[in-house]
């Protein structure tokens, strides 16, 4: 049986000891980032710069700038990455609309 899974036989005698089927549980939950509340702030320059030229739009430095500006304490980073989740369902909305 071990061979079939690729587990352990360790693992496999634990599973089988065991009434309930192995679950995973968080120890601490996880990490809210400040970006939560700049999120719908974020989506609202993506709509604009929509309409803008593709070398005209905002870069997420840009963003991150403005955001500084606003508030917020946070990195580079989460900014960054939305701006990276947000550019190719920006770029299949701007190509639907056409």
């Amino acid at each position: 049986m071990f061979r079939e899974t690729g587990l352990s036989r360790n693992t496999i005698r634990k599973y089988l000891k065991d009434s309930s089927p192995p679950s995973y549980h968080r120890q601490v939950d996880p990490v809210r980032h400040k970006l939560c509340d700049y999120e719908e702030r974020l989506q609202t320059p993506f709509e604009q710069d929509l309409k803008l030229a593709r070398r005209d739009r905002r870069t997420a430095i840009k963003l991150y700038e403005q955001f500084v500006l606003e508030g917020y304490t946070g990195s580079y980073s989460p900014v960054q990455h939305s701006t990276i989740v947000l550019g190719p369902m920006a770029d299949k909305v701007s190509l639907s609309a056409t």
